[in-house]
């Protein structure tokens, strides 16, 4: 028999089964062509897999619209797809991988900074409290020394207790910390240079923290070893002075110099005129010459390294400049100082502000 087509009405049960097919079976030679095309086949018929002989492999794209069908072979495995019409599939996974491994390296670090941050913060709080300093692989920049950080680069000499803390900054990580020695002991100092030559227009600021007051003076800068030189200093009444020899000096009122927080002071030389400012605002004006030359003594910091007290307590952002840097009251910096051509000195009490280290102890290094 031939069969042409097929309508769903012409089946009782919508199906061909056995018993309408004179031999049971729809086969290649049941249909005029041998196929069964979309043609023979209306769009609301079913025909039950067992009326139809195994042929051969067909595509997937056999017959249009509610008639595709998919034909299976004699093993039962599906026909072998085509995909030559795909778009957009990446073969290329080596921008993946490298994505992959960034982010890898990227967790590592991460991981690793935690560790480095606990271990430093533990190494930190045990120098703060025993006055050791410790070296240790994770804080070698402050194991090394102090760093100027102006384009001079001046070699810092510690002595005494003096250590970079965590415990108060202004800005940055650290701060420097003075033991508060009676007799001076604690101190960082320079080597005798020109740029300490106070000239017509000059500048000594910073801040400071103290946490307590001497009993007689505490000097804070100084070419003052053994009383050699001029010197910048506070007193136990809180009254804060510069001075030549101790003989002459200039001086405010007693309450200028406070503790348990952090203030700035600027020491402004323009002309003959010495202005000190503390948080911007004037608290000594003068024409007093508490300045002079021909002296080899170095440059301490912190005490005159001699006969009158340490600092007791901290300092940061300390810099030198050749002029005068304000001409009038101000706003005190509210960020870390960049070095220019007028420093000549400048000590960010920690590890560099920028991320970058220019000289210690005179020898250029430099990282990102």
């Amino acid at each position: 028999m031939a069969l042409s087509r097929i309508q769903t009405a012409e089946i009782a049960d919508n199906a061909i089964t056995t018993t309408k097919v004179d031999d049971a079976t729809v086969i290649g030679t049941d249909i005029v062509d041998g196929t069964i095309v979309d043609s023979m086949v209306a769009s609301g018929a079913a025909i039950a897999h067992t009326k139809c002989a195994v042929g051969p492999v067909a595509s997937l794209n056999v017959g249009t619209g509610a008639n595709q069908i998919l034909q299976l072979d004699g093993s039962g495995n599906l026909p072998v797809l085509d995909g030559t019409a795909l778009t957009g599939i990446v073969t290329d996974f080596t921008p993946v991988e490298n994505q992959l491994a960034r982010l890898g390296l990227h967790l590592g670090a991460v991981d690793q900074l935690t560790k480095y941050n606990m271990i430093d913060q533990v190494i930190d709080n045990y120098e703060d409290t025993t006055g050791v300093v410790a070296y240790n692989g994770v804080d070698a920049v402050a194991a090394v020394g102090h760093l100027d950080e102006s384009s001079t680069g001046h070699t810092i000499t510690s002595n005494g207790t003096v250590s970079l803390s965590t415990v108060q900054k202004k800005f940055g990580d650290k701060s420097i910390l003075f033991g508060g020695s009676t007799t001076g002991a604690d101190y960082i100092s320079m080597a005798d240079h020109a740029h300490w030559d106070i000239g017509t227009n000059f500048t000594m600021d910073y801040w400071i923290y103290i946490t307590a007051l001497p009993s007689a003076w505490a000097h804070v800068i100084s070419r003052d070893a053994s009383l050699g030189n001029w010197a910048h200093y506070y007193g136990s009444a809180g009254n804060i002075k510069c001075g030549l020899t101790g003989t002459n000096s200039l001086g405010s009122a007693d309450g200028v110099m406070t503790t348990g927080s952090w203030i700035h002071i600027a020491v402004v030389k323009t002309g003959s005129t010495t202005v000190i400012y503390k948080d911007g605002v004037s608290v000594v004006s003068s024409t007093t010459a508490w300045y002079g030359g021909g002296t080899t003594n170095p440059l301490t910091i912190g005490s005159n390294g001699a006969n009158q007290a340490s600092v007791n307590g901290y300092m940061d952002e300390i810099r030198i400049s050749n002029v005068a840097r304000w001409a009038s009251g101000f706003t005190p910096p509210t960020a870390a100082y960049a070095s220019d051509a007028n420093t000549l000195y400048l000590h960010h009490g920690g590890t560099s502000e920028s991320g970058k280290v220019t000289k210690i102890h005179g020898t250029s290094l430099a990282w990102s």
